[in-house]
């Protein structure tokens, strides 16, 4: 009599896989055992994002893409968030084809894909080249909680046919959105402060805020990241937004561009409970060097403006750094002026190093006495959608 291998119930082998992070062994737990395969799948398909780039990344792309469009019933359905940005693809020789044939085939099957997954929440789409592709969402029945949207030209597609289609998004990310072409269409750019009732973050240029703030009848935006463009108008009045600005609690300014001065917006975020401020990276000329980028110091005469945030708890302050670092004594003495500008302030994280931050705390003890050094990737924690989202 042939003896029987004890088996471990199903129910002790979920929670292992569903910790397992590595990709390549859930493929190998699908692939090897029956038992398994459901599951393993359920979590790679659940959010298949492509996290390496390497010179098969468009290639593993497109297998996920033919996966979903063959198995429209169970794959596709499984799929709850969807990145694709800038697929590099590079020769290889793992390609099927050349590089323009790749994306040629990634750029006709994405379109199939994202109306098989019926069940998407989240979907992340850059692409390098920024061109259109608004239309690859018509026919969709997702209906999204995030949107990260990263084309240009595609603002009056997106406010015309996408958007009102996506009534229940709590963050949205719009680049490259020009509001001249939106107001060319008066019945358009009406419309548009009707969109989004349940919106509470957004994330773009002054030109996004601009179509989208000033009158919105929905639910209050509460996050706001106004990351500038090469474009931004840096003094233009802020006033007409004043009423939407008030109810922002969290906000992240400043990038790769100039920001606005803080002195433009500090008396009309009346419910600003965190501020994180970036300062750009300024081009400079040298006689042996082409260009180089220098660091831009922290204007002090900001930071005691902060006095009229009543609300303000945290401040963030952080500079573009490649292998520079502030001295120690310059992170004190930027964190020093802002508690005694704004003296509810309980936490300040001054950019120190490339990779690390000063916190200095105030929360349990005198200023001063709990000082330690923390990570940029703990500091910038909150500014993780899905955070925000979980919140909601």
């Amino acid at each position: 009599m042939k003896q029987q291998i004890p088996v471990l119930p199903f129910e002790l082998l979920r929670p292992i896989l569903a910790h397992i992070a590595h990709n390549p062994s859930l493929c190998a737990a699908s692939l090897s055992s029956k038992a398994l395969q459901a599951e393993a799948q359920c979590i790679l398909f659940r959010d298949p994002c492509i996290q390496v780039p390497d010179q098969s990344t468009a290639y593993r792309h497109l297998r996920l893409l033919e996966s979903i469009i063959e198995s429209p019933t169970r794959l596709a359905k499984l799929v709850i968030r969807y990145t694709q940005s800038s697929i590099w693809t590079g020769s290889s020789s793992y390609h099927r084809g050349s590089e323009d044939e790749q994306n040629a085939a990634i750029e006709e099957k994405t379109p199939i894909a994202l109306r098989l997954m019926v069940n998407l929440k989240h979907l992340t789409y850059r692409q390098s080249g920024g061109t259109p592709s608004a239309h690859m969402l018509q026919g969709c029945q997702f209906k999204l909680k995030t949107l990260d949207w990263g084309c240009h030209s595609d603002e009056v597609a997106m406010f015309r046919d996408v958007l009102p289609t996506q009534p229940h998004l709590v963050y949205l990310s719009l680049d490259e959105v020009d509001t001249a072409v939106l107001k060319e269409d008066p019945t358009l750019w009406e419309s548009i402060k009707g969109l989004l009732p349940q919106l509470v973050s957004l994330m773009g240029s002054r030109e996004t805020l601009e179509a989208i703030l000033p009158g919105r009848l929905g639910r209050p935006i509460e996050c706001i990241h106004w990351i500038p463009n090469d474009f931004d108008s840096r003094e233009a009045s802020v006033d007409h937004m004043s009423r939407e600005l008030g109810h922002v609690r969290y906000m992240f300014i400043g990038g790769y561009f100039a920001r606005p001065d803080l002195s433009l917006l500090i008396s009309h975020l009346c419910s600003l409970e965190l501020l994180d401020v970036v300062n750009c990276r300024q081009e400079v000329r040298h006689q042996s060097i082409s260009h180089l980028f220098k660091q831009v110091k922290f204007n002090k005469k900001e930071l005691q403006l902060l006095g009229q945030l009543p609300k303000l708890r945290h401040l963030i302050l952080t500079s573009w750094m490649d292998k520079t670092s502030r001295e120690a004594d310059a992170c004190l003495s930027l964190a020093t002026v802002a508690f005694n500008s704004c003296r509810h302030l309980q936490q300040i994280d001054v950019k120190h190093t490339r990779d690390h931050y000063i916190r200095y705390d105030c929360t349990a003890s005198p200023f001063g006495s709990r000082v330690w050094k923390i990570s940029a990737e703990d500091v910038g924690s909150w500014r993780n959608k899905t955070m925000l989202v979980r919140n909601t």
